[in-house]
């Protein structure tokens, strides 16, 4: 009686040979599991995987994010909401971040903070712009990159 067999031997049961070779395919052996034979993988099968290297995540972000000064959020908010603070930006500067929506407290420190929860698994890099020269006409634009934590308020110290 057939007892689960090798995966080649699904279709015609009657051929299957315990210990030999099934389908024509000699060394095919299989490997009692409970009830059912699991096909055991010949060496010569083994083809290994070449190294894939990971995409290199922006400059500034890898090595600097836990680096930077933060602090926990409020109680009241989610615990996987990140904030940023932009500290240090002169006073006709403006900050913008992608993604994100903020505003300019009364101490002179922009704040930002996303519409939704960050989610789990995704690496949550922000493009920070910073403008200034805007009263002198010579506009400059400095752009620096920043990780969000959840749960934490990630301090962006601007010159």
């Amino acid at each position: 009686m057939w007892d689960g067999g090798c995966a080649c031997d699904r279709h015609h049961r009657s051929s299957h040979v315990d210990g030999g070779g099934c389908c024509g395919n000699a060394g095919h052996f299989t490997i009692p599991y409970g009830t059912l034979s699991v096909p055991a993988i010949p060496r010569h099968a083994y083809v290994p995987t070449a190294k894939l290297s990971a995409a290199a995540p922006p400059p500034g972000t890898l090595g600097m994010t836990y680096k930077r000064p933060s602090r926990l959020i409020s109680e009241k908010k989610h615990l996987r909401v990140g904030m940023l603070d932009v500290k240090g930006a002169p006073f006709d500067a403006v900050v913008s971040v992608r993604g994100l929506k903020g505003y300019r407290d009364i101490e002179g420190v922009w704040r930002f903070e996303p519409n939704l929860p960050l989610v789990p698994g995704i690496p949550h890099i922000y493009t920070v712009k910073i403008e200034t020269g805007y009263a002198s006409g010579l506009l400059h634009t400095d752009v620096r990159k920043v990780r969000l934590i959840p749960g934490r308020i990630v301090e962006l110290v601007y010159p």
